[in-house]
């Protein structure tokens, strides 16, 4: 039995972990962006660090749903704890049975243990759900709140119901 009714929570948890991990990957850039355009207005182009700019932005937002997959579901875990990168203890130890020459029979090919779960795909899903309703305030901490921990911004502030953290 697999529970598909993920609560907002683990989703909202790793939303934010994966898009902080993607914002601190390419935010030591000393890249300068040139916006606008020199037109017959006199208009100048603007200087934007790439580090503090939109492109930025829209660049750790492009994959963000898309890394869910690459977690796996660590049953022995509780709460949001269930969901990590890597290989679970379980499947782990069944896989050196296998080696071991151990007959294991999941009910899905030796090939097919590696893929996401649907539990996995789902949480992807309601990644991609999460984001495009909550994408003005990841924009919103982004430009205005990034002092504070994404998790907390969005997660506490705008996901959640009042009574959970």
């Amino acid at each position: 039995h697999i529970p598909l009714d993920i609560s907002p929570p683990p989703v909202c948890k790793l939303l934010s972990a994966e898009l902080q991990e993607e914002l601190s990957r390419t935010g030591r850039s000393r890249e300068v962006l040139e916006l606008g355009q020199v037109l017959d207005t006199g208009k100048r182009k603007r200087h934007v660090p790439y580090s503090v700019s939109e492109t930025r932005l829209e660049e750790a937002l492009e994959n963000l749903c898309e890394r869910i997959l690459d977690y796996s579901v660590h049953a022995e875990r509780k709460g949001s704890l269930r969901y990590a990168k890597g290989q679970s203890q379980t499947m782990t130890t069944l896989k050196g049975l296998v080696q071991k020459g151990v007959k294991v029979d999941l009910g899905i090919p030796l090939e097919l243990w590696d893929e996401p779960s649907l539990e996995v795909t789902f949480l992807k899903k309601q990644c991609e759900t999460m984001l495009e309703e909550f994408e003005d305030v990841v924009g919103d901490w982004y430009f205005h709140h990034r002092e504070q921990p994404l998790q907390r911004f969005l997660c506490e502030g705008h996901v959640l119901p009042a009574t959970e953290t």
